[in-house]
C-alpha cells in the first residue's frame, strides 16, 4: 500500500479545511490528533513554512520540582472564541496573511456545539466561522466521542447527498476497521489503538492509517524534565467570550481586502474593550451617584455619619469622600439640611413667608418672623 503522506499533509493542512476526529472516550482520538499535530507544529514538513495551533487542550510540563501546566513554542491555549480570533489576528500580523497555517485543534466539541442545542450562541457563532474558515487561514481539527454530536452543517462533506457540509476529512477511532486491517497484516505488530481511519467525501471507504506517537503524547510520569505532554484527565471548554458578538466581528471582517483582515480583527477588539472601559466607569458612577442620593437622604432624616457608615459597611471617611464629591458636581440634587441652609428651598419642604413688620426695616425680618411663628403658629398676619 502506498501513501505519500507528504503530498497529503501538503493538501489537507491548510486554510479552509476542516478535519473532524471522532471515537469513544478511551479509544485514542485525543493521543492521534495530538501525534499527528505535533510534527506539523514542530517544522516536520518544510514545505507548510510556518505553522501555529491554537486548541483548548491543556498542555502539561515537566520541571526539576514536579509538574505545571506549560505550552510548547507555537502552541497557544484558548478558552474562548474571542480569544481564538485575537490570538489569530496577533498571529497574522507577526506573519502576515498567507504565510502562517494556523491549526485550531479544539477538543471535546461536543461540549459547545451539540447538534440538539443548535441554537444556543455557542454553536451559530461556530456554524457561521466554520464556513469561513480559510479567510482567516484556519485548518481545524475538532474532536468528538461521535461526529453525529455535531450539526450537519459542520460534519457533513462537502458532497453530502442531503445536507452538504464543511468536513474535509473525517478520521475515526473504528476497532473493527483497525482490527480487520491488523489481521491483514500481522507482521506489523500493532494494536487496534494505533489505526485510525480516514475518509475524504461521502463516497469513500474509510481507510486505516497508522500515526506514529510522538512525545507528546507520553504519559507525565516519564517525560524528562523540560518534556510537554497534554493532560489526559483535564476537560476541554470553549465559550464566546465576554462581550463578544459574533455576527459584528463577521461583519466588521467582511468586505475587506485580505491584506487588510489583521487591522479589521484588532480594530474590532480594542472597539469591544473601549465599550467594556466605558461601561465599567458608567457603573461605577452609577453605583457612586445612588449611595450618595441614600446617604443624603439618611442625612436628612438626621442619621449620624456614624451609624450610616456602620450600615454601608464602609469607611466613614470614603463615604463623606463619595458624598462630597458627588455633590460638588450636582449640588441641585440635595436634599438634606445642608442644602437648605444655603437657602436652597426644593418641592415638598415647609415654606416661611416672612414679610417686615409694617414701617420696619430689613432688620426687623427675623425678630417679626419668630414672633409671627410663636403668636399664631407659623402664618404671619399683614
Amino acid at each position: 500500500m502506498n501513501f505519500d503522506m507528504d503530498e497529503f499533509v501538503k493538501d489537507t493542512v491548510r486554510g479552509g479545511i476542516n478535519h473532524i476526529w471522532g471515537g469513544g472516550r478511551g479509544s485514542g482520538k485525543s493521543h492521534a490528533a495530538i501525534s499527528f499535530v505535533q510534527p506539523l507544529v514542530e517544522g516536520k514538513y518544510p514545505q507548510l513554512g510556518n505553522v501555529a495551533c491554537i486548541s483548548n487542550m491543556i498542555m502539561l510540563k515537566t520541571f526539576s520540582g514536579g509538574i505545571r501546566v506549560g505550552y510548547p513554542d507555537n502552541f497557544f491555549h484558548v478558552q474562548t472564541i474571542a480569544d481564538m480570533f485575537r490570538k489569530t489576528g496577533d498571529l497574522l500580523h507577526e506573519f502576515g496573511m498567507g504565510n502562517i497555517k494556523i491549526i485550531l485543534l479544539l477538543d471535546e466539541a461536543q461540549n459547545f456545539m451539540l447538534a440538539d442545542q443548535n441554537s444556543s450562541p455557542e454553536n451559530q457563532a461556530m456554524v457561521r466561522y466554520m464556513g469561513i474558515t480559510r479567510k482567516f487561514g484556519h485548518c481545524t481539527m475538532l474532536l468528538t466521542p461521535t461526529e453525529r454530536n455535531l450539526v450537519p452543517r459542520i460534519r457533513n462533506f462537502e458532497d453530502d447527498p442531503n445536507v452538504p457540509g464543511y468536513c474535509g476529512v473525517l478520521w475515526k477511532k473504528d476497532k473493527v476497521v483497525a482490527s480487520d486491517f491488523i489481521r491483514q497484516y500481522p507482521g506489523l505488530g500493532l494494536k487496534p489503538r494505533d489505526i485510525t481511519t480516514m475518509a475524504m467525501s461521502s463516497y469513500d471507504e474509510p481507510l486505516p492509517m497508522m500515526i506514529p506517537s510522538t512525545s507528546w503524547t507520553t504519559p507525565c510520569e516519564r517525560l524528562r524534565t523540560g518534556g510537554y505532554a497534554y493532560d489526559t484527565l483535564s476537560s476541554a471548554s470553549l465559550s464566546l467570550g465576554e462581550n463578544f458578538d459574533i455576527v459584528k466581528f463577521i461583519n466588521k471582517c467582511s468586505g475587506v481586502a485580505s491584506y487588510e483582515l489583521p487591522d479589521a480583527i484588532s480594530e474590532y477588539f480594542d472597539g469591544v474593550e473601549a465599550e467594556s472601559e466605558e461601561e465599567a466607569l458608567e457603573a461605577t458612577e452609577a453605583r457612586i451617584r445612588e449611595e450618595a442620593l441614600m446617604v443624603d437622604r439618611m442625612r436628612a432624616d438626621g442619621i449620624i455619619w456614624r451609624k450610616i457608615a456602620n450600615y454601608l459597611q464602609q469607611p466613614e471617611s470614603t463615604i463623606k469622600l463619595h458624598y462630597n464629591n458627588y455633590f460638588d458636581k450636582n449640588p441641585s440634587r440635595k436634599i438634606s439640611s445642608e442644602s437648605r441652609d444655603n437657602n436652597i428651598i426644593r418641592s415638598g419642604s415647609a415654606r416661611v413667608y416672612i414679610q417686615p413688620d409694617k414701617g420696619g426695616t430689613e432688620g426687623d425680618f427675623e425678630r417679626s418672623s419668630r414672633r409671627c411663628n410663636r403668636e399664631e403658629g407659623g402664618q404671619c398676619s399683614s
